[in-house]
């Protein structure tokens, strides 16, 4: 088959053909949310169990999850860290002795993301508290980049493959878009009268849903739809993360979004 004409530049990184990652392969992808935490090893449905002991191990990184532009649901990309542990809040790691932040190895997937955060045109500032000298991870949330798929490769250096014989791909950035209106999180003063203007608008969304049903991200796209040019959006938006904001409220709130 022969090669598709060239339309664009080819030198430059947003127009790179791709080895078929699918994904967030060649996606521009918002941050939803950005944490460190502790996860199982291997998938969530398939957890990695040692075949001589049956027990499972755990593994430390960095977690975000994101929505590509074109997906309508969102996925996990964990970025490993080593024996760094999370910090209660989740923000950022301490070192497991001195309990204080310490540096990435620069061979764990961490210190790779970090290269590539860096290399995208990102302020890796926004992800540093200078006053208490600690991570701030919250800092990517909002932010959207787009991503290109590398396949892993085994401790032979060798490239891995999925059980079901696709390529095992893991998720960069390299390009910063910039941040997305209404995702990142804002300081909020509520106010009497924002709470009652956020559950109108809010109802009015979910009112209009189908089956009155909605995803945290149909309703954060509903919502921006619907304020646009509000100067009120982004603390209308921010305030729907807030639980307390969910109380007393005339719909409900489980783990796949919401509902009247």
């Amino acid at each position: 088959m022969a090669d598709k004409p060239l339309v664009v530049n080819p030198f430059e990184p947003e127009n790179f053909a791709t080895g078929g990652g699918g994904l967030w392969d060649n996606k521009v992808v918002t941050i939803l949310k950005a944490s460190a935490k502790t996860k199982m090893m291997g998938r969530q449905e398939t957890p990695w169990i040692n075949p001589e002991t049956g027990t499972t191990k755990s593994q430390n990184g960095i977690s975000i999850i994101g929505l590509a532009d074109d997906l309508e649901f969102e996925r996990e990309e964990f970025y490993t860290i080593g024996q760094q542990l999370p910090t209660e809040d989740g923000e950022g790691f301490i070192h497991p002795r001195t309990k204080q932040p310490a540096a990435f190895s620069e061979n764990s997937n961490a210190a790779k993301f970090a290269a590539a955060l860096k290399e995208s045109g990102f302020d890796v500032s926004r992800l540093w508290d200078e006053k208490s000298k600690r991570i701030k991870l919250s800092g990517l949330v909002g932010a959207q980049f787009l991503f290109k798929g590398i396949q892993r490769l085994d401790k032979e250096d060798k490239p891995k493959m999925t059980k079901k014989g696709f390529p095992d791909m893991a998720f960069f950035p390299v390009k910063f878009i910039g941040y997305k209106a209404g995702v990142a999180p804002v300081a909020v003063s509520v106010s009497i009268e924002l709470r009652e203007k956020a559950s109108a608008k809010f109802l009015e969304v979910l009112e209009a849903a189908p089956d009155n049903k909605l995803t945290r991200v149909q309703a954060i796209k509903g919502l921006n739809a619907l304020l646009t040019g509000d100067p009120d959006a982004n603390k209308i938006i921010a305030l729907l993360g807030k639980p307390d904001f969910h109380t007393e409220q005339p719909w409900k709130v489980d783990s796949t979004g919401y509902s009247l």
